[in-house]
């Protein structure tokens, strides 16, 4: 069976929040963590998060689908 060549696919974000704030307290979390730990978890979560509304505007599923999800 041949191999299918797999395409990666980019996202660049830098987050700079004031010091004090709950973002501030997430980024010090994951800066504390290895980068490998760090971009998994993030990964992750960006899915967890994020993949009702990427299949929607993506048309792979209808609003009324997606508002019936939760």
């Amino acid at each position: 069976m041949p191999k299918t060549k797999r395409v990666r696919k980019s996202l660049s974000l830098r987050l700079q929040p004031y010091e004090g704030t709950p973002l501030a307290s997430v980024a010090d979390y994951l800066n504390s963590l290895d980068k490998e730990e760090a971009t998994r978890r993030i990964g992750e979560i960006l899915v967890m998060a994020f993949l009702p509304y990427a299949s929607t505007y993506n048309s792979q599923c209808k609003p009324d689908t997606l508002r019936s999800a939760f």
